[in-house]
């Protein structure tokens, strides 16, 4: 009684296997776009001593980079 049970339940593993075809990295690239996308979004109303959202993140290193702060604290 196992072994007709056994071919059936490989059977509906390889079906699942063959019927999703999405890469695992492009998952998790998209988890991350879309974790950024809301982190941006729902950042803007945050209290700035709080957490801030990404592009200001982004922007704050680019000026400490320019103004040497960066640098020197490394």
């Amino acid at each position: 009684m196992s072994a007709a049970a056994e071919p059936s339940e490989k059977e509906a593993a390889l079906e699942l296997k063959t019927k999703w075809l999405i890469p695992s990295w492009a998952i998790t690239t998209l988890s991350v776009i879309v974790a950024l996308g809301l982190w941006e979004y729902f950042g803007r109303d945050v209290d700035p001593l709080f957490g801030t959202y990404p592009s200001a993140i982004l922007l704050a290193f680019f000026d400490m980079l320019e103004s040497d702060v960066l640098p020197a604290a490394i």
